[in-house]
């Protein structure tokens, strides 16, 4: 003779089918890939998060701070004409802590060229503008160097100067 199941395990069963459906839904596995299958008419994401993400040109992530999680990233969005891309350095502290975001500059363009414990070097190329209103553009380096907090916590400032 069959048990009938009991109102409390039918739920149970029903809530983890429902739970399975909708993680399988979300997961990434399952999405599909870019032009797999039909053609595919995709509308814009509203997201007003992305309205940031949009914005960032470049992620580094720095791999000589030992225990710091350290990035360089930068945006755009002002002036591209004049010094349009903004330079910052973040660092990560735990999980439960905003990281700790400095803004290094403005620039036109950037490249790390070294990193060690505590310094990165950077080659800029800025715009400048002479006395005559005339934008042109110049090269130089430019050292970033900070000091660890206590026990790894990310710096609380950093120094920005032009290397020689």
């Amino acid at each position: 003779m069959r048990r009938s199941k009991g109102r409390g395990e039918m739920t149970f069963h029903l809530g983890a089918a429902l739970a399975l459906g909708l993680m399988a839904a979300a997961s990434p596995a399952l999405a599909q890939p870019i032009g797999a299958g039909a053609p595919a008419t995709v509308q814009p994401d509203t997201d007003e998060y992305l309205q940031h993400a949009a914005s960032v040109a470049s992620v580094h992530q720095l791999n000589r701070q030992g225990d710091l999680s350290a990035t360089i990233f930068s945006t755009v969005g002002g002036d591209p004409a004049m010094n349009g891309e903004y330079v910052f350095l973040s660092f990560s502290g735990s999980p439960h802590d905003a990281a700790q975001i400095f803004r290094i500059g403005d620039v036109l363009s950037y490249r790390i060229v070294a990193e060690t414990r505590g310094r990165v070097l950077l080659q800029v190329t800025e715009n400048v503008m002479n006395d005559s209103g005339e934008i042109g553009t110049r090269s130089r380096r430019v050292a970033v160097t900070w000091t660890a907090g206590a026990a790894g916590a990310p710096p609380a400032s950093v120094r920005v100067a032009t290397a020689r």
